[in-house]
């Protein structure tokens, strides 16, 4: 059995992960986890700055508006994956990680019998703040199972 766990910290470039999914298919494949992960409803340096230059019914706006294209893009993504699942026939699930949930990825990759992770943390800017300083030590390098990151270089 084959199962395939897409982590998404960020939207950014989803199309190469999409690609990296439908590349890594194969006949043993019998599922795909989606996972979003969700550190907090906006960056705190956005709600700062808001604070400072708008008034509170403009910030409230903009959070939402925030927060409404989050969940369009999840959608989107969401559907985009239901499709590739049905013309496999392979089981999709879907999954939320709010805050700093870790731990409860690591549990959910050894409980769900994961053996493919795909992480997108490219231009980690629009879902959260800086997650990880370094996404590679401080969490993938505890994840002993085959692992692709897709991630923005300076």
């Amino acid at each position: 059995m084959n199962k395939i766990m897409v982590l998404l910290f960020s939207f950014a470039n989803i199309q190469m992960v999409v690609d990296e999914v439908v590349r890594s298919i194969n006949e043993e494949t019998t599922e795909i986890h989606l996972c979003f992960y969700q550190n907090k409803d906006i960056p705190d340096t956005l709600s700062s700055l808001m604070g400072v230059y708008l008034g509170d019914r403009i910030q409230k706006d903009v959070e939402n508006t925030i927060l409404k294209e989050y969940f369009r893009m999840k959608e989107e993504i969401t559907q985009q994956f239901i499709r590739i699942a049905k013309n496999h026939d392979i089981v999709l699930k879907n999954q939320l990680f709010k805050s700093y949930s870790n731990n409860r990825i690591c549990r959910y990759i050894k409980k769900h019998e994961v053996n493919y992770l795909i992480v997108n943390y490219f231009k980690n800017e629009f879902n959260s703040q800086k997650v990880f300083a370094n996404i590679e030590k401080e969490f993938l390098d505890r994840i002993a199972i085959k692992k692709k990151l897709f991630k923005h270089h300076n």
